[in-house]
């Protein structure tokens, strides 16, 4: 027998693969309903943001709860303000968009 070349190996198995990825191409169309409402998703952010600054602060003022622990909570603690002052933000951003678009309205 002769050997073969390893270029022709790899030739032939590169037509092989080509010949079994030939498949009918199916188009799949997806369609999501669902409707983001920002402010009532915020109202229960605040809430969920408000009830876990509450409970960090009852952490922090245990006498039971030691250093380490009281220090990591005051980390926690200044990321939920953190989050409640982007939070802020965005809603700010919000009213002022709404101030312009009746700006808008009223000089036309």
């Amino acid at each position: 027998m002769k050997p073969i070349h390893p270029k022709k190996l790899e030739k032939s198995s590169v037509q092989k693969r080509k010949t079994l990825i030939k498949h009918p191409q199916y188009i799949f169309k997806i369609a999501l309903r669902f409707t983001v409402k920002p402010a009532e998703m915020r109202e229960k952010y605040v809430k969920v943001l408000d009830d876990m600054i509450k409970r960090v602060q009852k952490i922090i003022n245990a006498r039971k709860t030691k250093t380490k622990q009281r220090l990591r909570a005051m980390q926690v603690l200044t990321e939920l303000i953190k989050t409640s002052y982007s939070m802020i933000r965005d809603i700010e951003i919000e009213d002022l968009e709404r101030e312009i678009k009746k700006l808008e309205k009223e000089a036309e």
